[in-house]
């Protein structure tokens, strides 16, 4: 398997740079390479978790348009990308292509940032006829596209398959068993279950994965009714039941010490160390857990959020994409785009999507799985799956009460209420 490595594979240099306006920190990545002959140099804004498949690609791009460099700044969490972005955006020196999330679910959806002028629009892009109906649909504000969607997750567990093995331990399949699977991996002595909360939405991903299961298999329509203000969060058992599974599994000691204070980065290492037996997370991780070359195989499983294995569903997530800054020069924006025109090449959004663990767009539309999400493929062919819910949320408030709250009840000072109720009151701000 093609691997990308965090140690500068690419001769890209890694600096921390410090942004004092909130004390941020940053992974920025120089090119080292081609600067001397480039007559165009773009700057990038993206995850750490995805430096691998990323560094990939733009070293293809880089050998085919000699003429053009890409800076890269990495951010060491999701949090400080939405900070640092945003920021940035505010200022007027946000770099030329964006890392920006489908629908309206967070402070970088293109719902938000096209609205404000922020997007260039992809116009006339050929190879937007062949992406899948519904990458399509989120890639777009209105009738316009705005984004272009390397790849598709699944959200669910990464599990240590040899450390499984020597433990004599069982992949859960419903939520009592994750339970009784906790109590014995603890007692092995090894962490049951990784949870990373600390700058990263990973927890409110998790919750909204269970919440595809007690909340919208048990009744389709309840996105359209909380828009049409028929139902709440706090009012509804389905959420209840979701953040309550939280609850349990914190109680029951499925997570290590201090989840709450736990990065994507550092979760990454330790499960790479073998650390822990299994590792809530969805699959665009898996390119940035290679890098670190762990001496184990390992797999994703579905998360298991009912008691009927028959009756989980798990979320199909679209991860951040690639847009082009509207206020960047004229010549920086048209090497952008033909810089997006190149990862949506089959090529090279293949490639994109075998090193971060995804999907690429022809293995959706296809259905054809790599190994390493076989586990999802069944539930898939049955149609058990669902877009993560967050991504239509009408405004990035829900979302971050979500996350804001629901750490609280990793540490005891929030409710279950609590943060149904913080979700109610960001909803009723509207849309974005």
């Amino acid at each position: 398997m093609t691997r990308s490595r965090l140690d500068g594979g690419r001769g890209v240099r890694l600096a921390i740079t410090a942004v004092a306006l909130l004390g941020l920190l940053a992974l920025g990545a120089g090119d080292a390479r081609s600067g001397n002959r480039a007559q165009i140099t773009l700057t990038a804004l993206i995850y750490v978790a995805g430096q691998p498949s990323a560094e990939a690609v733009i070293e293809n791009f880089e050998r085919a348009n000699p003429n053009i460099a890409i800076n890269v700044t990495y951010t060491p969490t999701v949090a400080s990308l939405y900070q640092l972005e945003t920021i940035e955006l505010a200022a007027g020196n946000a770099p030329d292509i964006l890392s920006t999330y489908p629908g309206c679910g967070t402070p970088i959806s293109i719902c938000e940032l096209a609205k404000a002028g922020d997007l260039a629009p992809m116009i006339g892009k050929t190879w937007a006829k062949s992406l899948d109906p519904r990458v399509l649909s989120y890639s777009k504000l209105g009738p316009t596209l705005f984004m272009y969607e390397p790849s598709a997750v699944f959200d669910g567990l990464l599990t240590n398959d040899t450390l499984f093995k020597k433990l004599g331990l069982k992949i859960p399949k419903t939520f009592s068993q994750l339970l009784g699977f906790c109590q014995k991996a603890r007692a092995a002595g090894t962490i049951p279950l990784l949870l990373t909360a600390e700058g990263s939405n990973t927890l409110q991903q998790l919750i909204a994965d269970i919440a595809l299961t007690t909340v919208y298999a048990n009744d389709k329509q309840w996105g359209k009714a909380l828009r049409a203000g028929t139902v709440t969060f706090d009012g509804t058992p389905g959420w209840h039941q979701a953040l309550q599974e939280i609850v349990d599994m914190n109680n029951d000691q499925c997570f290590q010490q201090g989840p709450a204070a736990t990065t994507g980065p550092a979760g990454d290492a330790l499960f790479a160390q073998g650390q822990t037996v299994t590792y809530a997370m969805n699959t665009s991780h898996k390119g940035a857990i290679d890098a670190s070359d762990p001496q184990f195989a390992y797999s994703q499983s579905p998360f298991p959020t009912a008691n009927d294995p028959s009756k989980t569903v798990v979320e199909l997530h679209f991860p951040t994409g690639f847009s082009v800054n509207a206020h960047s020069s004229a010549q920086n924006r048209l090497a952008a785009q033909a810089f997006i025109d190149f990862i949506a090449r089959p090529d090279q959004d293949g490639l994109f999507a075998h090193i971060a663990g995804g999907l690429s767009e022809s293995q959706l539309r296809s259905g054809q799985f790599p190994a390493f999400l076989s586990g999802f493929l069944p539930l898939y062919r049955d149609g058990r799956y669902q877009i993560n819910p967050i991504e239509t949320w009408w405004n990035a408030s829900v979302g971050n009460a979500l996350t804001t709250y629901a750490t609280g009840l990793l540490t005891g000072q929030e409710s279950i209420d609590d943060v149904l109720r913080a979700m109610d009151a960001a909803w009723k701000l509207g849309p974005n």
